[in-house]
């Protein structure tokens, strides 16, 4: 299995992140951000971040992994995992936070809620990176059989489905 796709998938995540952060300081000054808009980073946080993006690893990626002999239960998995979490987690509350943004133009919540997503995901990513993927690599190297890209998302429902 190469990591090459899932390197892929966070070049992507890291351009939507950028956009998010730009929209921050547009709702401190009190500029109105379309409904579009906001929905689509907001759908793809939860559709390409979390299902397609997290579900290949989790369901490729990892699995290969542990029959490489990294357990899941402790390590770098099992970080991963609780991370992959905790981005769940917050990209719930910044769903409904944008939801009460939407209805009555109050940003407060909103804006912590990106904040805490963006600065979450951008520490997570590195690890994955520079950690995780060096790791993978070397575990993977002469296994012939994980040369393959990791499984398709299935179920996807923004456009960044590979």
């Amino acid at each position: 299995m190469s990591t090459a796709s899932l390197k892929r998938d966070h070049a992507l995540i890291e351009k939507v992140l950028k956009s998010m952060w730009s929209t921050i300081p547009l709702l401190k000054s009190g500029t109105t951000i379309p409904e579009p808009i906001l929905n689509q980073v907001i759908d793809f946080s939860l559709n390409f971040t979390d299902v397609c993006h997290h579900g290949k690893e989790e369901n490729s990626l990892f699995p290969e992994l542990e029959k490489k002999g990294m357990p899941r239960n402790s390590g770098p998995i099992a970080v991963m995992l609780m991370e992959h979490e905790v981005t769940r987690k917050i990209a719930t509350r910044m769903e409904a936070s944008s939801k009460t943004y939407l209805k009555n133009g109050d940003a407060t919540q909103l804006i912590v809620d990106m904040q805490e997503y963006i600065n979450h995901v951008v520490q997570h990513l590195w690890k994955e990176n520079n950690r995780l993927f060096e790791m993978a690599e070397m575990a993977l190297r002469n296994d012939r059989s994980s040369q393959q890209e990791p499984s398709r998302c299935r179920g996807c429902k923004t456009q960044g489905n590979r």
